[in-house]
C-alpha cells in the first residue's frame, strides 16, 4: 500500500464506558484499517491507527457519527508505518 500512513490518537470526551474501543474495532476492520485501541487511566482512549488517509478519515468521521460516543478533542500524531501490520485490535496493557 503506498499511500499507507500511521497516526497515533488520544480521544477526548464520553470515551470510556461507551462501546469506543469495540466501534473503533468494527469500523477498523471494515475499512481495512490496522493497528489498535485502549483505554487510558485517564479517562481517554489511546489507538495507533494505519492505512490510507482516506480509510483513516472515514474512520474517524464515522466514529464522529454514533450516538452514544461524545469526542471533544482528537490529537493525532504522525507516525512510521509497520511494516507487516494486518490486524486491528483491542489492547487491555
Amino acid at each position: 500500500m503506498t499511500d499507507c500512513i500511521r497516526q497515533h490518537l488520544i480521544f477526548e470526551g464520553t470515551v470510556q464506558n461507551v462501546g469506543f474501543r469495540y466501534e473503533m474495532t468494527r469500523l477498523a476492520q471494515h475499512l481495512g484499517v490496522t493497528g489498535w485501541v485502549r483505554n487510558v487511566e485517564d479517562g481517554t482512549v489511546e489507538a495507533q491507527i494505519q492505512g490510507s488517509p482516506s480509510a483513516i478519515q472515514t474512520l474517524l468521521d464515522e466514529l464522529d457519527t454514533i450516538r452514544h460516543l461524545h469526542i471533544t478533542a482528537v490529537h493525532r500524531t504522525p507516525m512510521p508505518v509497520v511494516v507487516g501490520e494486518t490486524q486491528f485490535m483491542i489492547r487491555y496493557y
